[in-house]
Formats: C-alpha cells, structure tokens, sequence
C-alpha cells in the first residue's frame, strides 16, 4: 500500500460553474508504485477538526481548492463533486478495487458521531471505494471497511473487535505511531529492536489482516531529528541519502519480522495447531512477549524446522 495525496489533483473551476480534473500528476505517481510491485492505493483524508490539533473537536471535510479559470481565484470543489470525479477516474483506469480512502485522521469516542456523520456522505458520493482508518473509538459498525486499531486500544477492546471481524463485513489492522509507549510494542529510536520485531508477530497473534504505521519517511528539510514533535523516530524509520532513503536498524529489525511472519503463514498452513501454540509462548498478550531475543530466534527456528521436515 502506498500513500497518495489526493493534491496531486489539480481541479479548476470553469465560468459556467463547471469542473475540471487534470490526474496527470496523480496518475504518474500511481503507476510509478503498480509498476514497482505495489498493489494498493491509500487515498490520504479527505476530512479534518474543525481546529488543527485539537483532539476531542468535531471533523468536517478538508478545502478541496479549486483555480477559477477565468481570474485565478482559488474558490472549492464541493467534496461530492470531488469524490464522484475521483471514483469515476479510478473506475476508468481500472484501479478502483485496489484504492482505500482516509475519510478523516484518528477519530476518538468524544467526535466519532461526527466522523461517521463525515463517512456516510464519502459513501454516498463514493459508494465503491472502501473506507479506511485508524481509529480509537468502539464502534464504526456500517460506516468503515477496514478499521484500523491504535494497539493499545485494540489491547484492551479485543474481543469487541474480533467478534465484529469475525461476524464478516469488517477488516481488522492494527496501527502504531508515537503511541502506545510503556511496555507495547513500537518502532521508537530509543527502544530495543526486539520490540520493533515482534510486531509482525502481534499482528499474527491476534488476528489482524494488516498493519499501518506512522512514519516512514516524513523528514521535512528543516527537522532535528533530536528534536521530535513527539517521541524520537515518530516520524521516520528510514533517513534521507544522497541516492534514495538510508536504511536503519529498526527498519531492518521490522523486515526481520516481516520475514518472521512469512515462515508463520506458511507454517500455519501445514500445521494450524503447532504453529499457534509457538505463537501465543513469543506472544502470550501484546505486553508480555519475551525480552530476550534468543527466545524469539529459537521459536523462529522451530518454524523452519517444522517447513523442511517430510
């Protein structure tokens, strides 16, 4: 999944009230990312607060400009006229099922009526594009398709969750960010790498069908990286080189998961038992994984054992 901003559409107003949508950028990017292999686009939010950083405020939809063709002028593009052109260009490049859209960042339980009151007009306006967010809120039941859970949140609402993934009509992630800190596992400069590995494992232990973090990359030229909005690394797990992004440690220790959880896959399809019991000895609760990572490595082991056997 790669992120697309939805900027990258240039929208101008004609002298008779009209559109006009030039995808030219957006579609370059686009396919830049199917031709390296990527398969899903996440279309990035197209609502806000009413007030940046204000936590518990409600959510509207984000200015869409739009350039008057005739003076200039920026004016807006209605968001149903927006996400109507959207979806019919998808649909004309046959992308459609491979696009999620952010409807709006993070909803909590204090604004989450307005969030879903924000959601249903994106599926009126484009009923074929699945919905997708990071959440800390219980329930989003009819207006998300693929919720994604902050972990400690998911930690202590898990059976909620699982039983509305379960009864069908749900995806079920998980997400990181600066949070949760303390004993759950994270990507942060300053925590040990086992507890950047083993998150491909939590998603395993419990079930969740994906992973979203923030961020990759977010380096804007004039950041200290000693110096974070919030927790150190937040922002990145990757730096800027002179040729492309610079690998690090944690995002070699999190590629070291990743490949955990592929010998995982394919041992739970041999064997469904065995596998889940070496599962839940690494991963008994999000918390209490072991520290020591020669436990860890030893249980990776037993999975290749298990591969190469007769």
């Amino acid at each position: 999944m790669f992120q697309t901003d939805l900027e990258l559409i240039r929208v101008t107003r004609e002298p008779n009230g009209s559109y006009m949508f030039d995808y030219s950028l957006f579609d370059r990017w686009v396919r830049l990312f199917l031709s390296r292999g990527f398969s899903d686009i996440e279309l990035m939010h197209v609502g806000r607060r009413t007030t940046p950083w204000a936590w518990t405020n409600p959510f509207e939809p984000a200015p869409r400009p739009a350039t008057s063709s005739a003076t200039g002028d920026t004016t807006e593009v209605p968001l149903e006229t927006f996400l109507g052109n959207l979806q019919r260009h998808l649909v004309a490049r046959g992308w459609v099922k491979h696009a999620l859209l952010h409807v709006a960042d993070e909803p909590i339980a204090e604004n989450v009526e307005s969030w879903r009151a924000l959601s249903r007009r994106v599926h009126a306006a484009a009923p074929r594009l699945r919905r997708i967010e990071a959440i800390q809120a219980p329930d989003m039941d009819g207006d998300l398709e693929i919720w994604v859970v902050e972990e400690s949140y998911l930690d202590r609402r898990y059976d909620g969750y699982r039983a509305r993934q379960l009864a069908g009509g749900i995806e079920l992630w998980l997400y990181t960010s600066w949070l949760p800190q303390g004993a759950y596992p994270n990507r942060l400069i300053d925590y040990p790498l086992l507890k950047t590995r083993v998150l491909p494992w939590v998603v395993m232990r419990y079930d969740a069908s994906g992973f979203l973090h923030w961020g990759l990359n977010q380096w804007p030229s004039d950041l200290d990286p000693n110096k974070g909005l919030f927790a150190p690394g937040d922002d990145f797990i990757v730096y800027p080189g002179r040729d492309g992004p610079r690998s690090s440690l944690r995002w070699e220790a999190f590629r070291d998961g990743v490949e955990d959880q592929a010998l995982f896959t394919l041992w739970r399809r041999r064997d469904p038992a065995a596998a889940l019991r070496a599962l839940r000895e690494v991963v008994p609760t999000m918390t209490t994984y072991p520290r020591d990572p020669a436990v860890l490595l030893a249980v990776r082991q037993r999975a290749l054992t298990a591969l190469t056997s007769k």
